[in-house]
């Protein structure tokens, strides 16, 4: 349900902000719900309101996604079974799911790349790899960011074969255009 309920309704929340009436802070009285708590986010003024939203699930499945995808990529590079053809076509769809992720996260939880010179801003926490237990990784920049998303992308539109992809049978699948269109 990642894209069902809330991503569209998260990510149009920031340009539907209230104008801002005092002195460059959100007024928290502007907006309901989810509306409310990214105004409190954005002015880094976090409070257990922001909890009551769905805001906080939308983070976590988002997060809950890139570990999947980085298992998937980590798993398959152990795997015996399968053409290495079939091997890299299944981490190109893992690095195109991780990227993509990566893509609406620091969307929404971070400012646009013009915000500063270089767009060397904080941005979000890059998950490339299967973090331990103990890890916190820290939020990289902006810029770095949208580096390791063309990355992703770029490997994964160079390694993904569109028949394979197709095996489920769905109507949905990756294909290197498709890749090349997110990129």
């Amino acid at each position: 349900n990642y894209y069902q309920f809330r991503f569209p309704v998260y990510a149009d929340i920031q340009g539907n902000m209230a104008p801002t009436t005092n002195g460059g802070t959100v007024d928290p009285t502007a907006g309901l719900g989810a509306r409310r708590a990214f105004g409190r986010l954005h002015g880094q003024d976090v409070t257990p309101e922001l909890l009551a939203t769905g805001l906080p699930a939308l983070y976590q499945q988002a997060y809950t996604l890139l570990f999947q995808a980085n298992d998937v990529v980590d798993g398959l590079a152990t795997l015996t079974e399968g053409s290495p053809e079939q091997l890299a076509s299944l981490t190109a769809e893992a690095r195109a799911l991780r990227a993509v992720t990566h893509f609406d996260l620091v969307r929404l939880f971070a400012q646009a790349p013009g915000f500063s010179a270089g767009a060397e801003h904080p941005g979000i926490a890059l998950i490339d790899n299967i973090p331990g237990i103990f890890d916190l990784p820290a939020r990289s920049s902006v810029a770095q960011v949208y580096a390791f998303i063309i990355d992703d992308l770029e490997a994964a539109a160079a390694d993904l074969d569109p028949e394979f992809s197709r095996r489920s049978g769905l109507h949905q699948w990756l294909t290197p255009t498709v890749v090349y269109g997110l990129l």
